[in-house]
This record gives C-alpha cells, structure tokens and sequence, in this order.
C-alpha cells in the first residue's frame, strides 16, 4: 500500500493546446493490527519432552510489536522459551513441553493506531504418542523376557534334581498322584 503516487491532469485550453500537470507524493496508510486467522492454529497440540511453536501472525501498519504472556505474566526469551518474529509474524517457541507449559497463550500486536489478541492454546496431543507406543512395547518385552527367564530357570532345577526314591516319588502339588516306580497300575500318559 506504501508507495510513490502520482496524479496527473491534462487540460485543454481555447486555443486548443494542451497542459499537463504531474505531481508525485508518498502515500503510507497506517492501520490498526489485525489477526490473520488463516495463518495460525487457535490450539496448538504437543507431546511432553518435544517443542511446541505457537504463531501470531498480523495486518498492520506501521509493523506492531508484539507482547507474548501465559496466564498473565509477560513471557521473555529463556532458555525455555524463544520468542522470533518478522514485521507481521511472531512465534513464541516452546522447549521441552513440560505439563506446566500447557495452558492458554496471549500474543498482543500494538501499533500506534491500536492492537488486536491471538488466543492460542498449548494442549497435550490426544491419543497414544509414538514415545507412549515404545513404552508399551519396551514393558511387554521386559515381562514376556521375565516369564521366559523364569520359566528356563524352573525347567533346569527340576531337571538338574536328583532322583526321588520310590517312596517318595514325584510331587508337584497336593492335587497330584503319587506315581510309583515300577507300578504297572500307573504306567500310561500324564
């Protein structure tokens, strides 16, 4: 919108000659901030342990400067939190999403002229996260490798025992036959 303008007029005169008058000037025109809200997202998902950018993308002339805050206090540049931007756009990044950080942002454009809000919100992302999956996985792994080791350690102490005597014979629990040596009343398939 900023730019060279000229106006030019062309008149002719009684005698049937022409004038030409020219005149350039520089236009700005200055308007109030205005968010665009086809170029950001009102909630913004993110997983714990991965960054999060929220992004505030506004009209407005002359550029705005912009104030980002989170249930009120004022957000400046830490090791946790960046905040970059161009003339119009302004991207609050967000390290290592912890459960604090998830919550409702505010991104205040100004300009002499006046100032408009992007309201985004930061929220943990719904479902099962890849790193939720793994877990998952790496568990059932432990427990299935837990049931193997177990049971490979029972097999060789029964099979490492030595010999019970007849009178003995094999027991395994109270609900178990007493199975003699030698007895054909018990010979077949357990």
């Amino acid at each position: 919108m900023a730019g060279n303008y000229t106006c030019e007029a062309t008149n002719t005169f009684y005698d049937n000659t022409q004038g030409v008058g020219r005149s350039t000037t520089y236009l700005d025109v200055h308007f109030e901030p205005t968010v665009q809200r086809s170029h950001f997202s009102d909630e913004v998902e993110a997983d714990i342990g991965v960054n999060a950018t929220l992004v505030c993308v506004m009209s407005a002339s002359p550029s705005p400067t912009f104030v980002w805050q989170k249930d009120g206090q004022q957000i400046t540049t830490s090791s946790e939190e960046t905040i970059e931007g161009t003339e119009t756009t302004s991207k609050l990044i967000v390290a290592f999403v912890t459960k604090e950080d998830y919550g409702d942002y505010v991104s205040t454009a100004t300009n002499y002229v006046s100032e408009d809000q992007c309201r985004i919100k930061l929220v943990g992302r719904r479902g099962v996260s890849a790193g939720g999956i793994a877990g998952i996985v790496f568990g059932l792994l432990i427990v299935i490798g837990v049931a193997l080791a177990l049971g490979y350690y029972w097999y060789r102490r029964r099979k490492n025992s030595p010999e019970q005597t007849e009178e003995q014979g094999t027991s395994l629990g109270s609900e178990l036959k007493h199975i003699g040596k030698d007895n054909d009343e018990d010979k077949g398939h357990y």
